[in-house]
């Protein structure tokens, strides 16, 4: 998967069913997509967030890609996040989150997205293999996108590969089996949960709202409510 910062609990579904994670940071970045921002809940509502970037080219890759004005985007977010859910039943949990993540050592968006991925995996005590195309696969940056992940998963001794449901519109079933690889697609279930400041459960919002919103154990749960297909 491409890396997000602070992605939504569907994400972490994905995350939830393999044993290796790659992220792939070394392909175009798009824009008006989901690896710089993402929803949370103010008032209630929902609010999207925007890391600021020097430059959003769909000619450059993920992986080459700096923040912008990052330090004034951090103070500003966690004010934000600190009016928002100060009174959510998990606050100090999830704004401990953030926090550290935001105040990491990182020189590219990629590499805040797979951090703010990474940390939530500590804090919920998942041990996941992680990996990242452009440091531990470079000699197949620009192969073909199905023979890519098919190397990738045979070099990590599987034949096993588990993509977003969204996949389902790219990546065919046959194609791989070709190759003596089982394609399935993760389709999260996104159950409801009690969220801060509105009766009406709002579906599909960063992890952060999770964290600010339910214990450890409780994400966990959630996240794991997934079928794969």
């Amino acid at each position: 998967m491409q890396p997000y910062v602070f992605p939504y609990s569907g994400y972490f579904s994905l995350l939830f069913s393999c044993r290796d994670f790659v992220f792939c940071d070394d392909v175009n970045f798009m824009k008006n997509g989901w690896v710089n921002r993402n929803r949370i809940l103010v008032n209630g509502q929902e609010y999207m967030f925007t890391v600021p970037l020097k430059r959003q080219s769909q000619n450059e890759l993920i992986c080459d890609i700096l923040p912008h004005d990052f330090v004034k985007f951090r103070e500003r977010f966690l004010k934000t996040l600190a009016v928002a859910y100060k009174k959510a039943s998990n606050f100090e949990f999830g704004y401990h989150y953030v926090s550290e993540v935001l105040h990491a050592d990182f020189s590219s968006i990629a590499e805040l997205g797979i951090h703010s991925v990474q940390k939530a995996s500590v804090m919920l005590g998942l041990d996941r293999n992680f990996l990242v195309t452009s440091s531990d696969f470079p000699a197949l940056r620009g192969s073909e996108r199905c023979e890519r992940i098919i190397t990738i998963t045979r070099s990590l001794k599987s034949r096993d590969y588990v993509n977003a449901i969204g996949g389902k519109e790219i990546y065919s079933k046959e194609r791989f089996a070709a190759d003596g690889v089982n394609l399935s697609f993760c389709e999260p279930a996104l159950p409801p949960y009690r969220q801060h400041g509105t009766e009406q459960f709002v579906a599909g919002l960063s992890i952060i709202d999770l964290f600010m919103n339910n214990s450890a154990s409780e994400i966990l749960r959630l996240i794991g409510s997934y079928e794969l297909t």
